[in-house]
């Protein structure tokens, strides 16, 4: 187990520059208190690609929350009290490699893992992230990301402006915000435990029901079409004048 390391700030310069990264007051306190991942011994499995592979303690009643601007993110739950971070940077040439660096620290009960990074230059970012299945919250905002999440229990919010948002057998209340995009939804097997809401500006929502699953469903659209296949027995309305649709 490795517990976050305790350095000083950033000059004034890298702190600004993050900051504005950040986008918003609220989302800069997160980065504030944040240190560099440590880098040392990270794997390099080929001439053009670094793993860094880190393990944080992180027990249910914790959160977790990904801070970024670009790079896919890929959450798994597990049956651990801690969370494992497996940052890969792909492209570019070892020196180019470092400079993308990863943030991360803990803020009060919250492990916070966030990216400056604006995806420019030949260096590509990916995060692989396993967390306690039953954690108590875990909040993802990043500007351009695909993002997929499975077998998680707890609280979870995904905002991003674009890309994918992909949810299976995600329980607990869940909302996924995607500005432009897809999203797609499957419930293999338990049934959601908690509300859950799934928003595309312009894009496609898809939800997987299991046959014996019992659930209400609302959909709507502004400008588009609400479709379900006929044997979940679900009944289209379809207002006129209004451009929304519903299906219950």
């Amino acid at each position: 187990v490795v517990t976050p390391p305790q350095i000083p700030p950033f000059p004034p310069e890298a702190a600004e520059a993050i900051k504005r990264a950040a986008g918003d007051a609220r989302h800069w306190e997160d980065f504030a208190s944040l240190a560099p991942m440590d880098e040392a011994g990270a794997a390099t499995d080929d001439d053009d690609e670094t793993v860094i592979t880190k393990t944080y303690p992180l027990d249910a009643d914790a959160a977790f929350v990904f801070r970024g601007t670009k790079g896919d993110i890929t959450v798994e739950g597990w049956d651990k009290e801690s969370a494992q971070v497996r940052v890969t940077k792909r492209g570019g040439s070892a020196e180019e490699r470092r400079a993308p660096r990863v943030l991360v620290g803990m803020r009060g009960e919250r492990l916070v893992l966030a990216s400056a990074a604006r995806g420019e230059g030949p260096v590509e970012v990916s995060y692989e992230i396993k967390l306690p299945r039953s954690l108590r919250q875990l909040e993802i905002n990043a500007d351009e990301s695909e993002v997929k999440l499975a077998g998680m229990k707890g609280s979870v919010v995904v905002d991003v402006k674009q890309g994918t948002l992909e949810f299976v057998d995600v329980t607990g209340k869940t909302l996924g915000k995607l500005i432009k995009g897809r999203t797609k939804v499957a419930f293999p097997g338990a049934a959601p435990d908690g509300t859950q809401e799934f928003t595309v500006m312009s894009g496609n929502v898809e939800v997987d029901l299991a046959a014996s699953m019992n659930a209400d469903v609302k959909a709507e659209t502004m400008d588009g079409d609400v479709e379900a296949d006929s044997s979940l027995g679900l009944k289209l309305v379809k207002p006129e004048l209004t451009g929304q649709g519903a299906g219950r």
